[in-house]
């Protein structure tokens, strides 16, 4: 991957910027990222975009060799496999936008790096259906014990069988 291609790229459009910013802050690795995650992650900023822009950014960001776009077929989605660790790109493309009612860029960025906010949320995305992501505001230090909890909570939730 060429990162000053990337660089370049993201500050021209302005949906792979915000997309790598929040995929580069992610706490763990991500080696792949489905076409609806990647749409998820743009809505949630109320940036409205269609399957097919998610899946020609993804052909462009192939196109500069930041990974491999895979087409879903038999039960699997299509998404982005990516060729290196986004977290390697942070100090370039720090997180823009955590929620759509959110603070200022800047206010955003000291309140997450000050001492006393330790467990400022981070955002997952859970698919639970193929056409389906949850997204989940959790704290940075969310422990085993939290999600036990979250777990029983979930089970106790009436379903339909």
């Amino acid at each position: 991957m060429n990162n000053d291609s990337l660089i370049a790229f993201c500050r021209a459009n302005p949906y792979a910027r915000l997309l790598i910013s929040v995929l580069a802050n992610e706490p763990k690795k991500i080696s792949s990222t489905t076409v609806s995650t990647a749409k998820s992650i743009l809505e949630d900023s109320q940036i409205s975009v269609s399957r097919n822009q998610v899946v020609h950014l993804f052909k462009q960001l192939q196109g500069l060799e930041c990974g491999r776009f895979i087409v879903g077929r038999h039960n699997n989605l299509s998404r982005m496999s990516w060729n290196s660790d986004l977290r390697e790109l942070r100090s370039v493309f720090p997180l823009e936008i955590e929620a759509p009612a959110s603070k200022s860029s800047t206010n955003q960025k000291s309140a997450l790096s000050e001492d006393k906010h330790p467990a400022a949320p981070r955002t997952h995305y859970f698919h639970l259906r193929h056409d389906q992501a949850i997204k989940f505001d959790l704290p940075s230090d969310f422990s085993s014990i939290e999600a036990r909890r979250l777990g029983k909570f979930l089970e106790s939730l009436p379903l339909a069988e």
